[in-house]
C-alpha cells in the first residue's frame, strides 16, 4: 500500500464521519442498525453526483475531446 493511501486510512473514522453526517441530519440509523440516508441527505448526494457528473462532461468536452 502506498504511503499516501496508508496515512488516509490512519486519519479516516467511518464511525466519526457517520457522526457528523447523523448530527448534520443527512444520515440515521435505521432498522437493525445499518446507516441510511434521510431526505436531506438523498438530495444533497443527488446534488453531488450531479456535480460531478458535470464536471466530467466538462472535462471530456473540452479536455479529452481533440
Amino acid at each position: 500500500m502506498p504511503k499516501w493511501q496508508q496515512e488516509f486510512k490512519d486519519q479516516f473514522d467511518a464511525r466519526l464521519e457517520c457522526n457528523d453526517l447523523i448530527e448534520k441530519g443527512m444520515l440515521r440509523v435505521g432498522e437493525g442498525g445499518k446507516y441510511e440516508l434521510t431526505e436531506k441527505g438523498r438530495e444533497e448526494a443527488e446534488k453531488r453526483t450531479k456535480e460531478t457528473e458535470e464536471g466530467a462532461a466538462f472535462i471530456g468536452k473540452h479536455l479529452l475531446s481533440p
